[in-house]
């Protein structure tokens, strides 16, 4: 049986403030040899795939807390070197 869909946000800007809080900040989501992001995130991973299909998995959803208070409780902040 397939995991039950959840929609996280509301809409594109939501989606887009979670991103910038906290994926696009965290020390998971890093460069690689070619200048390209590649995540190492289960959540950042569903949410990319969710900005198209409109949903991500429930048990996604579940570790992100509340989406709408945009704190990812699996956050890491980037070393400031």
């Amino acid at each position: 049986m397939m995991e039950k869909q959840i929609r996280p946000f509301s809409n594109g800007t939501e989606y887009m403030f979670w991103r910038e809080t906290n994926c696009d900040r965290c020390k998971k989501n890093v460069l690689n040899e070619n200048d390209n992001y590649k995540s190492q995130c289960d959540i950042e991973e569903a949410l990319s795939l969710g900005a198209i299909t409109g949903t991500i998995p429930e048990s996604i959803f579940k570790r992100m807390g509340n989406p709408l208070d945009f704190n990812c409780p699996e956050f890491e902040k980037e070393s400031e070197e």
